[in-house]
């Protein structure tokens, strides 16, 4: 009963920006993920007007305008409108530099994940958002989604005790080599494209712990490398000091797995298809104390939708603030680069 009060109440509360302005909002980019979830959530978003998708296709440009009727052009003229807000959704070796044309005109940044490919250009482009006032936040959808929500509060009711496991995976079969993701260049990689979730879960459990963990993590990373195209495909990861560890699978040409587990030290919970949720997924998260299990429910939501809430919540609040689990784990990211041990 107290999971679903939470939950209604944070619907409540979103319910009641309704009546602001709308926030203008433009996107750098025509990708598969901007065609398939971030226009259509932006273009039903209460809390935003999308104004203009900036493509460097001439022939995109005019399929835009034709599909949705809103205006289309350069990621140049998109930046000379007056929109208050840029969704960049670039390949990930391009993202420090629209983030950075972004936050020079003046304008708000949702940056896809992964944010950047180094933790340099990372702390710049939050610096940088910092100095001029504009929210700059990373596009990271499913840690808006209510489960998240759910699994935060059954661990501050104690619910499996204190975590002293977390197990994390995020993998799927091989796509077409042309993509993007296959091309070192345009920042492929499964570092920088299939870590970032399972990596950003423990980050964020973590919580409090960071500083800590900076100083006292151990960190062994594995890498299965692909020499014909000089990228990563896959590895595992293991993060652990004297309170924790975490143990982390992700990666391409792998059959698809989704899924985490909180072990702790009165109990167990497990989530399946827990980072790229369906709007319409109704699994269930298992919570096993001794013998008993138990099966808690999971609100249907759509992750994009939400994250944009959070991001309308960061401009109207006018919260700059550098992301610190942002920070912390892009340093992580450039440690498994630097000393991750290739296969």
């Amino acid at each position: 009963m107290s999971i679903l009060k939470l939950d209604l109440c944070c619907l409540h509360l979103i319910g009641e920006k309704s009546d602001m302005k709308k926030i203008k909002i433009g996107i750098m980019g025509y990708s598969n993920i901007a065609k398939k979830s971030i226009i259509p959530a932006a273009i039903n978003h209460p809390d935003f007007e999308l104004c203009f998708i900036g493509s460097r296709s001439l022939e995109k440009q005019i399929e835009i305008h034709e599909k949705y009727n809103i205006a289309s052009g350069t990621y140049e003229d998109l930046l000379k409108t007056d929109i208050d807000a840029v969704y960049v959704s670039t390949p990930v070796a391009l993202h420090y530099k629209y983030g950075l044309q972004v936050i020079d005109a003046g304008k708000h940044l949702l940056l896809e994940k992964t944010f950047t490919n180094n933790y340099e250009t990372t702390l710049d482009l939050l610096e940088k958002g910092e100095s001029k006032k504009v929210v700059v936040m990373e596009a990271l959808m499913y840690q808006y989604h209510p489960l998240l929500s759910i699994i935060k509060n059954l661990l501050k009711e104690g619910s499996i005790g204190e975590i002293k496991q977390i197990e994390a995976f995020f993998g799927f079969p091989h796509l077409d080599n042309k993509d993007f993701r296959y091309n070192k260049v345009l920042g492929g990689g499964a570092i920088l494209d299939a870590l970032v979730y399972p990596l950003s879960l423990v980050t964020k459990l973590l919580g409090n712990a960071n500083e800590l963990m900076e100083t006292d993590l151990k960190v062994h990373s594995s890498i299965q490398f692909n020499n014909e195209l000089d990228i990563d495909e896959n590895g595992t990861l293991l993060l652990e000091n004297q309170f924790t560890r975490a143990v982390i699978s992700y990666g391409f040409g792998l059959a698809y797995r989704n899924e985490y587990r909180l072990w702790g030290t009165e109990g167990i919970l497990t989530v399946k298809r827990a980072f790229s949720r369906p709007e319409n997924f109704t699994n269930q998260i298992l919570l096993e104390k001794n013998t008993t299990q138990t099966l808690i429910d999971v609100p249907k939501a759509n992750h994009f939708t939400f994250m944009l809430y959070e991001f309308s919540n960061k401009i109207h609040a006018k919260t700059y603030k550098k992301d610190s689990e942002l920070l912390f784990r892009m340093k992580l990211i450039d440690k498994i680069y630097k000393e991750g041990y290739k296969l």
